[in-house]
């Protein structure tokens, strides 16, 4: 007799296990970074006199806060997709387990055991 449907969750868990490592060290390593690098704010051409270095800086202070932002966003989606994916391993776990209890019962039942 089968003893239960034996779902395979070791690539789930390793995407999982990827991501969690994505957002607690990549993502967060960057996001790190990123806040030390910009944290000066934008300098360049600051003895330039004229509207047009001045909008280029603010284009540019926009997209260091954009780049910044986006990076923190990242790490925000990696850690909820990994535990999404933990989630998945431990239900596709669960099934297993009921499955198996299940095919027990009905050995039983019908005198296979």
């Amino acid at each position: 007799m089968a003893d239960g449907v034996r779902i395979e969750t070791g690539q789930v868990a390793d995407v999982a296990a990827g991501l969690a490592a994505d957002a607690d060290e990549g993502f967060a390593s960057a996001e790190a970074r990123a806040a030390a690098l910009h944290a000066h704010g934008v300098v360049f051409g600051a003895a330039v006199p004229g509207g047009t270095m001045l909008a280029a800086k603010e284009r540019y202070a926009r997209a260091l806060a954009y780049t910044d932002a986006n990076l923190r966003a990242y790490r925000r989606m990696a850690a909820v997709l990994a535990a999404q994916a933990d989630q998945v391993v431990r239900e596709l776990g669960a099934a297993d387990r009921i499955s198996e209890q299940s095919q027990r019962r009905l050995a039983d039942l019908v005198g296979l055991s």
